[in-house]
């Protein structure tokens, strides 16, 4: 394994696309990890709660701030968001994902996911969804997101493929990452 320095001395001769996982305890750490990633060649990060989250947990305003400070202090270096359970003291709320999701959208970003480990849809097969009733309230979470981004903010259904396409037709996929604008992952 290269380390960050040696990486970005050495760049990569493929056109792998590299997502580097950033996990800091505040904003100001997570904005020069971000940069730091940036600086060694990935093309994007994966952008974890601060762990002390699932220790002690966090209020929502702090949950929004976190990532809104990070995306404006690395402006330059797609996002993806990391969603832990919501069983756990660090994962998001259905309000806390529309908060995320209204001010990244204000930042003129257009292009979002929602994605999640496909075994979730059986209890018992991921730590994410362990019982029925978390299996129905991960589901309505989904529900109830999907009727407020195509309710309220107007989004519109589209395929990894044609997602794709229009990233390259638009001058985002030849030689820029799938994940060229935040996409926020949210998963549970």
């Amino acid at each position: 394994m290269e380390l960050p320095e040696e990486f970005a001395r050495n760049p990569r001769k493929t056109k792998i696309k590299v997502i580097s996982g950033v996990s800091a305890e505040g904003s100001l750490e997570g904005i020069d990890h971000a940069r730091e990633a940036k600086a060694a060649g990935a093309d994007a990060i994966l952008l974890m709660p601060p762990h002390h989250w699932l220790r002690f947990g966090r209020s929502a305003a702090t949950a929004v701030g976190y990532i809104e400070d990070v995306a404006a202090g690395a402006s330059d270096v797609p996002i993806v968001i990391h969603q832990y359970p919501a069983w756990t003291k660090a994962g998001y709320t259905l309000d806390e994902m529309k908060a995320l999701t209204r001010s990244l959208h204000q930042d003129v970003l257009r292009s979002f996911a929602l994605t999640f480990h496909s075994p979730s849809l059986k209890p018992g097969c991921t730590r994410y969804v362990r019982t029925q009733a978390e299996l129905d309230a991960f589901l309505s979470t989904i529900d109830r997101f999907c009727d407020f981004f195509f309710g309220e903010l107007g989004g519109e259904p589209t395929t990894a493929d044609d997602l794709f396409d229009n990233l390259v037709a638009n001058g985002r996929g030849s030689g820029h990452p799938l994940t060229h604008s935040r996409i926020p992952s949210l998963q549970s």
